[in-house]
């Protein structure tokens, strides 16, 4: 067969259709919400008391949304690539867990929450079943020893511990799903969609410096 420099440049047209129709990898998430209550003994504790996870359905780097009240106001930090959702099975029983532990610019918390992959997520490409609710605990603590002190400060460091109570949003995952939204564009939905109910967000922003 000959090819002419138009029917090639129809040929690579086509690929480049085809990419763009074709589902993406990772085009499959999930959606959790989470509540957090005190559990144990705890001093100087006031801890986050929601949180949205959104990960890969089949496994993967978690992303999460960290709501807290500050006064009379809702507010929410956004922490991306913090943990991992991932299935661990034990004589045919298939378990769905998130599992975070403090990092470089993430919270100073251990979260783990599991429970029975029981319900299916959908997605363009496959079912893949996951949790229909979750339990654990996160553990916190940190001696704020970078802090400056002084003679008159009296509440310095903090720890405690906190019961997690989750359950899988199905709409929501449904609808990213449908949408074909990576964990990022998943993200900026439930960003949205908290701004939308007045929450406000907190999230640092880093600076950077250029120099000459």
């Amino acid at each position: 067969m000959k090819f002419t420099s138009s029917s090639l440049g129809l040929a690579l047209l086509a690929c480049f259709l085809l990419l763009l129709a074709a589902p993406r990898a990772d085009a499959q998430v999930v959606i959790y919400r989470l509540e957090f209550s005190k559990a144990g003994p705890s001093v100087n504790y006031g801890f986050y008391h929601e949180a949205w996870v959104v990960a890969e359905a089949t496994g993967g780097t978690a992303s999460w949304v960290l709501v807290y009240q500050e006064g009379p106001h809702q507010k929410f930090v956004r922490v991306e690539t913090y943990g991992s959702y991932f299935q661990a099975s034990h004589r045919g029983q298939v378990q769905g867990v998130i599992y975070a532990t403090p990092g470089t610019n993430t919270p100073t918390s251990t979260f783990l929450a599991l429970g029975e992959a029981s319900s299916k997520v959908k997605s363009l490409v496959a079912t893949v079943k996951v949790p229909k609710k979750l339990e654990g605990y996160t553990i916190s603590g940190d001696s704020e020893s970078e802090l400056p002190f002084t003679v008159n400060e009296i509440d310095k460091g903090y720890a405690g511990s906190s019961k997690i109570k989750g359950e899988l949003q199905s709409r929501m995952s449904s609808d990213a799903n449908d949408d074909d939204l990576t964990v990022s564009e998943t993200m900026d939905s439930v960003v949205a969609s908290l701004k939308r109910k007045g929450y406000q967000d907190a999230t640092p922003t880093t600076t950077t410096t250029t120099t000459n």
